[in-house]
């Protein structure tokens, strides 16, 4: 209201719509949750004309390298959008026989002076790899990878990360919900995580690889009014699973799910997906992802190992997937 004046009790109630209604299409848009809906609302900051509003920090879009995403689950917003399918041949070297010719494949993306350009065209980021980055990578591949075929896959996968990067689709973006439940302290430059899929098929055997990253604030998340909020990309996690297909089973949740399974009988051998997935140059978000779990909306339990100690584990009972 203007100084002095006030709101007659029909301009009071429009106000009072026209303020919900923005509030709560901006909510829904930008993926805030239901609870928090009224605090932002009571934030918003009208033009004169009431024609437009700003939204508070804490509730605004996040930007990186200059464009504005999301929070929440990209994929259900873009279930008919078609993904490219790489394929790849099947080395037959020993490449990736160990972890330090899974490191050499890796060094090519590290750093500010990378050889190769990590570039994804759906978000437009530029993705980096740090050192320590590259050993979380191989770490991972070498815990999941039970077999010479699995670490050839990891292998000739790293290979081709630039064409897997920039053909890898944007699934779902999250707070750090971790640290937000309790399970990790908080990390006050960490501005969300995303994580990106992409059908890959080497040799004849399909994959699915999934890309975790961090997205960090440009000024260290001190919060500099003015300071371009730009993001260090960090690939810090690279999972390849084989593809379930569309009409058939579940497939394991990952390459070393099957591995247990195998090993609790001596005459089964590795599944192998009954029907073709990645048929033709190309396949839908809904059929790449039908049944995968998502990891935005994972909620932490403790639990007490056989040492004795306590730690935070997912509770999977609560998992949901991709288009169930």
């Amino acid at each position: 209201m203007e100084a002095g004046g006030k709101f007659s009790q029909e301009e009071i109630e429009s106000q009072a719509k026209l303020n919900a209604a923005a509030a709560v299409s901006y909510a829904r848009m930008a993926h805030i949750a239901p609870d928090q809906v009224d605090d932002m609302a009571a934030k918003l900051v009208w033009t004169n004309d009431r024609k437009a509003f700003s939204v508070p920090e804490e509730y605004a879009m996040p930007i990186t390298q200059g464009r504005k995403w999301l929070y929440g689950d990209n994929a259900i917003q873009n279930p008919d959008k078609m993904v490219w399918v790489i394929r790849i041949d099947e080395p037959k070297n020993k490449e990736g026989a160990n972890n330090e010719s899974l490191s050499a494949l890796l060094r090519p993306y590290r750093g500010k002076v990378a050889d190769s350009q990590l570039l994804n065209d759906e978000t437009g980021w530029k993705f980096t790899i740090t050192s320590n980055d590259a050993r979380e990578i191989v770490h991972g591949i070498s815990e999941s990878s039970q077999n010479s075929v699995d670490r050839r896959a990891n292998a000739a996968i790293l290979r081709n990360l630039v064409t897997v990067v920039e053909n890898a689709f944007l699934a779902e973006s999250y707070r750090d919900i971790k640290a937000q439940q309790g399970a990790k302290g908080k990390d006050v430059t960490l501005k969300g995580i995303h994580r990106f899929y992409a059908p890959v098929v080497v040799g004849n055997r399909e994959y699915l690889t999934k890309i975790t990253l961090k997205d960090r604030f440009g000024d260290g998340g001190k919060g500099i009014s003015g300071k371009e909020r730009l993001s260090g990309y960090q690939i810090v996690g690279l999972e390849i699973q084989e593809a379930q297909s569309v009409t058939g089973h579940r497939a394991p949740e990952s390459l070393a799910d099957v591995s247990a399974e195998a090993r609790q009988s001596p005459n089964l051998e590795k599944p192998r997906t009954p029907n073709r997935k990645f048929i033709g140059d190309e396949i839908s978000v809904r059929d790449m992802l039908t049944g995968v779990k998502r990891d935005g909306d994972v909620f932490y339990i403790q639990e007490v190992g056989t040492d004795g100690k306590i730690r935070w584990v997912k509770d999977e009972t609560r998992r949901t997937r991709f288009f169930e």
